[in-house]
């Protein structure tokens, strides 16, 4: 059961925090930033959810991998490790090419990324 994403908010954003019911409890789930990465879990070796990307050039980023484990399958933590890369692309100014299978369907199903999509056109 996905209870949505919850904003944390004092006087302004302050982080990005998810919660979501595993297990008949419900857990806050931060995404953390590794090395090529976004993760979820209390450390790199033992994430419950990754996504990573490589650098194609200065200017472009490819998604090659997304995993999501057992536990928090259907509680779109996908989308949110998507949702996370897209965010960084745009901070940092780069463009995605979305090589996994997952993050290709993320793509095509949200129209709001095609500002970050690399267009070999362009």
């Amino acid at each position: 059961m996905d209870l949505n994403i919850i904003i944390l908010i004092g006087h302004m954003l302050i982080e990005l925090k998810y919660y979501y019911f595993i297990q008949g409890v419900i857990i806050m789930i931060e995404i953390k930033e590794g090395i090529n990465k976004f993760y979820l879990g209390d450390t790199l070796e033992s994430s419950k959810a990754e996504v990573t990307y490589v650098h194609a050039n200065e200017d472009t980023i490819i998604i090659n991998h997304t995993f999501v484990s057992n536990e928090l399958r259907g509680q779109n933590v996908g989308k949110q490790l998507i949702k996370k890369v897209v965010a960084f692309a745009r901070q940092e100014n780069k463009k995605i090419i979305p090589q996994c299978s997952f993050a290709n369907k993320e793509f095509i199903k949200n129209k709001e990324y095609e500002d970050v999509l690399f267009n070999e056109n362009n």
